[in-house]
């Protein structure tokens, strides 16, 4: 009987394991927000501008985004972030969203997007870009990006 338990133990963690990898590599479960950033980081790639103001609270922040030279702050209207494709690649920060690993998480009505990008020039090899969507009656809306 003690044999069958390890049996049954042994071919469950086996199938199990079987169901989540993908050419050997563990693939973790998408889970409905990171279903909701995937769909965003493709409009962006794309520059899918009707979804992206859609789907955007109305002023967005964008870090080292400097658009206007004599605007002194990181927060611009979202219909001015996604009118010309050059603004939406810096809002974007690297060249491709999709094809990154990224954690998400919910921290009260904020929803966090988090990329660990390697540099040589930052100071400890790496930064985090971070997407910021905030809960509201229509859903999470795009707040903005930042760098940390």
């Amino acid at each position: 009987m003690l044999d069958f338990i390890k049996l049954f133990t042994l071919i469950s963690i086996i199938l199990f394991l079987g169901c989540n990898t993908k050419n050997g590599k563990l693939v973790r479960s998408v889970s409905k927000e990171d279903s909701l950033w995937i769909n965003f980081a493709h409009a962006l790639e794309i520059k899918d501008t009707k979804f992206l103001i859609e789907n955007s609270l109305d002023s967005v922040q964008c870090a080292e985004c400097i658009f206007l030279s004599n605007h002194e702050t990181e927060v611009y209207a979202s219909s001015f972030v996604y009118d010309q494709p050059d603004r939406i690649e810096k809002l974007m920060h690297i060249d491709s969203l999709s094809d990154q690993d990224f954690s998400t998480f919910v921290e009260g009505d904020r929803l966090v997007v988090n990329y660990k990008v390697k540099s040589i020039y930052a100071e400890e090899g790496g930064y985090n870009l971070i997407f910021l969507f905030i809960k509201t009656s229509k859903g999470y809306r795009f707040k903005g990006m930042i760098l940390t």
